[in-house]
């Protein structure tokens, strides 16, 4: 048998071997996969259950969660009052009131109070008739047929006789934040208005006793919709249960409010995982659906209660397994259709092959003679097959070694643009004559290369030191700053438009991209544009922060217009103005030749630069806003105690207003000590009060500091001395003073721009200084680096021109 396969046709032998190895190959894999279908089928669709019932048990949880939140905020803030030593139930009221009405999903908010815990009062309202009675006061805001109501009582029997509910119960003894068990409840006092709902009961505790508790009731209705869009294989679904078992959401509506029915076969398992907040998978049978199924519960936590709920999903196995069963098959039948193609194939390739192995070997045959005049080209096969590539090979091989001759005549006719492919790596004679020609070329390029590169060098050495004029000596107003960068870069560039967009982040929630200059074909251009974060191709480099170059650009995007007509653009660059990883703004160039790559690396460095200027000039501005801000309000502060004085009819608002305002100073102080270093200083010079900033700063303690004067361990000379009485006397005066400080902290140097802001009294006096100074120590530093940088690059220019004018004398000579 051996012999027999061994002396069988080359044809033969690649069809039965291809469709032997085939077959076995085909058998073993559909047997693995129908033993290991089900189980992955399985393992799939637990992995798929369990993330979608994570999400909708998360979902669940957001909300109930909230609810929750909302609670414990009304019971900080009643606690609060308490504590202020001036409660009033009518700020209470307002509160419940308020927090229904932004809340419109809430059924009602309501509190309840021991006897005279919130203010001491012994009746509901001091205003009212009623006298002074003791008991439990309830305060309760719900809907009643779409508009808000009010029901407030006093209840006057003894405690021991008042009735309390669970939701006042659970957290009166557990003193925990509770979640009540689902139950039915009408507004209305009409059974046929009864919904499903829950409560979330928050108590308040104070010094360890109990004085009440605030709750929001929630319907659970909302929750029905939600489960029941749930689509999950064919008949999948989820429900909601509580802590107890009942069902809070089902597909099926005739379930909600009862205990869950698949508990019958293991409730114990169920219901502990739930009480626990746990996870649990199962398979069992399922009653409902008559099979088998795959349940998941996924543990929804509620604040800080011990009674977490559980979001439930149950999938048929029999649908699991459809769909393993279905791709089983598909694969049986995809498979012999591959082995019937596959023999065809092997058919076909068998066929053809013999004969053109023969052929080639008469070929090489004459090659390895080196009679290359004896040496025909093989014929073209149509078919582009390795036989193909086996009688190009060799043709190549025939045309090469002919080719060889004619290219070694080339190069002794000094002709080097003559093209040569070598034979093989091994191809010692044409490699030498390759590494001829190559090295005549590559002289012609070294030096053609070497003059574009010392072209680019300066153009860039040149463009560094006229940015940097610019940055230098314009940064004092935003628009002027970026018309003058924006109209120099179309310039220098050879651009035919250009516009540079800074941020604008006074609104933390609504940051915009503006453009604060515009220029094009020589002239400026008066645009406004506003562009959102990651809006376009502008807002997307920014919140990208890295370059964008196109040279393929849509006729919709932009058009450069003249007095001949109008053109799209060949090319358009946005570069982000971005220093130390932050974005301050974007610049975007269009032209009608391409940007070369020398060019997008000049934008990105001068990129930087522009973005160290802007970052300088927004914190000035900002220290300058911050400081008018903080004089404004004192004045406004000042104003109304002048009023108060006059008019004590209204002290009460008064009060109330001249807290805002103090708060609101207080915020924009604080705000100044996060963003900036704030000193306060006597009329004397002596410092009284340091900020922690400013502290960690300087590495310094609050003793080295507070009470040290302004000068101290300076040494002026008799002119600065006066310079120094003069710059004190000046801030005695109410005169603002600003200045640049240069500091050696640890040996390390640091800028800082300082702003020194009288403060004045009710009467206009001022009665101390209040210094305020930002840490500029990168922006001098960048500003420093460019002009070290400009230094070493006219060096090196330099350089270049003297190694040029040398290289051109010994070429002369």
């Amino acid at each position: 048998m051996t012999k027999f396969f061994f002396n069988m046709p080359l044809k033969n032998k690649m069809i039965f071997l291809i469709l032997l190895v085939t077959s076995v190959i085909f058998l073993l894999v559909i047997g693995y996969i129908a033993n290991r279908n089900r189980t992955v089928e399985i393992n799939n669709a637990k992995e798929l259950v369990e993330s979608q019932s994570e999400n909708y048990a998360n979902n669940f949880a957001e909300y109930l969660n909230y609810t929750m939140d909302v609670s414990r905020t009304l019971v900080d803030n009643s606690k609060a009052l308490i504590e202020a030593g001036d409660p009033q139930r009518i700020v209470l009221d307002k509160m419940l009131e308020n927090t229904l009405k932004e809340n419109p999903d809430f059924l009602a908010v309501w509190t309840r109070w021991e006897p005279n815990a919130f203010d001491g009062q012994d009746s509901a309202y001091v205003e009212s008739d009623w006298g002074t009675l003791s008991g439990v006061f309830d305060l309760n805001y719900y809907y009643s047929d779409g508009e808000i109501a009010r029901y407030v009582d006093m209840t006057t029997e003894p405690e021991e006789d008042v009735e309390y509910g669970p939701y006042i119960e659970i957290p009166k003894q557990t003193q925990q934040e509770a979640i009540i068990e689902p139950y039915y409840y009408s507004f209305t006092n009409r059974p046929e208005d009864e919904i499903l709902m829950t409560t979330a009961s928050v108590p308040v505790m104070i010094d360890g006793s109990f004085h009440g508790v605030i709750a929001i009731d929630i319907e659970l209705e909302t929750f029905f919709d939600i489960v029941a869009d749930i689509e999950l294989y064919e008949s999948g679904f989820g429900k909601l249960i509580s802590s107890e078992g009942t069902l809070v959401a089902h597909p099926r509506l005739r379930f909600i409010g009862d205990e869950t029915y698949e508990y019958r076969n293991d409730e114990t398992e169920i219901i502990n995982a739930i009480q626990n907040g746990s996870s649990l998978m199962t398979i069992d049978y399922s009653y409902d659906l008559g099979e088998e199924v795959l349940r998941t519960y996924s543990p929804i936590e509620i604040g800080n209660t011990p009674t977490p709920w559980s979001f439930s999903m149950e999938v048929p196995i029999s649908e699991v397994e459809a769909a393993a069963n279905e791709r089983l098959w598909l694969g049986l039948l995809l498979g012999l259709v591959a082995l019937i193609i596959l023999f065809v194939v092997v058919w076909q390739i068998a066929k053809y092959i013999t004969l053109p192995i023969n052929k080639t070997t008469k070929v090489l045959q004459t090659l390895a003679k080196g009679d290359l005049d004896k040496a025909e080209p093989l014929e073209e096969r149509k078919e582009k097959d390795e036989l193909a590539h086996m009688a190009q090979a060799t043709n190549t091989l025939v045309e090469g070694l002919k080719n060889t001759v004619s290219f070694a005549r080339d190069i002794e006719q000094g002709k080097l643009v003559t093209e040569y492919n070598k034979l093989s790596e091994n191809d010692q004679l044409g490699q030498a004559l390759i590494n001829m020609r190559k090295s005549l070329v590559e002289a012609n390029k070294e030096e053609m290369k070497r003059k574009e590169e010392d072209k680019k060098r300066r153009w860039a050495t040149e463009g560094y030191a006229k940015f940097g004029e610019i940055l230098r000596y314009d940064n004092d107003d935003l628009e002027t700053l970026t018309y003058k960068v924006i109209k120099n870069l179309v310039e220098y560039l050879d651009a035919t438009q250009g516009g540079i967009f800074i941020l604008n982040d006074e609104d933390e929630n609504d940051k915009i991209l503006e453009m604060t200059a515009c220029y094009a074909y020589d002239r400026r251009k008066f645009l406004e544009k506003k562009i959102k974060i990651g809006e376009g191709l502008v807002g997307a480099c920014f919140l990208e922060g890295k370059t964008k170059h196109m040279t393929e650009i849509p006729e919709s995007y932009v058009k450069i217009s003249s007095g001949l007509g109008e053109e799209n653009p060949k090319s358009l660059i946005i570069v982000p103005l971005k220093l130390n990883e932050e974005v301050y703004g974007v610049i975007e160039l269009a032209s009608l030749n391409e940007f070369k790559q020398h060019q997008i690396e000049f934008l990105e460095k001068i990129g930087e630069n522009i973005a160290s200027t802007i970052s300088s000039l927004k914190i000035n501005i900002r220290t300058a806003n911050l400081l008018e801000k903080s004089q404004k309000q004192a004045e406004e502060m000042k104003s109304q105690e002048e009023e108060m004085r006059q008019n004590m009819e209204e002290l009460s608002a008064t009060q109330e207003e001249m807290a805002r305002k103090t708060s609101e100073m207080e915020s924009i102080l604080n705000a100044l000590e996060s963003s900036s270093f704030v000193i306060e200083y006597d009329l004397d010079g002596y410092a009284q009060k340091v900020s922690k900033s400013y502290l960690d700063f300087l590495g310094l303690s609050e003793d080295d500091v507070v009470g040290k004067h302004h000068a101290y361990k300076i040494e002026f000379s008799e002119e600065q001395q006066k310079e120094y009485d003069q710059f004190w006397e000046d801030l005695r005066n109410g005169k603002i003073k600003q200045q640049e400080t240069e500091l050696n902290v640890n040996g390390k140097v640091l800028y800082v721009y300082e702003v020194y802001a009288p403060m004045f009294d009710q009467e206009g006096k001022v009665y101390k200084i209040f210094k305020i100074a930002n840490n500029i120590t990168e922006s001098k530093m960048a500003i420093n680096e460019c002009k070290q940088e400009k230094e070493r690059l006219e060096k090196e220019l330099k350089k270049c021109v003297e190694e040029k004018n040398r290289l051109e004398k010994q070429k002369n000579k």
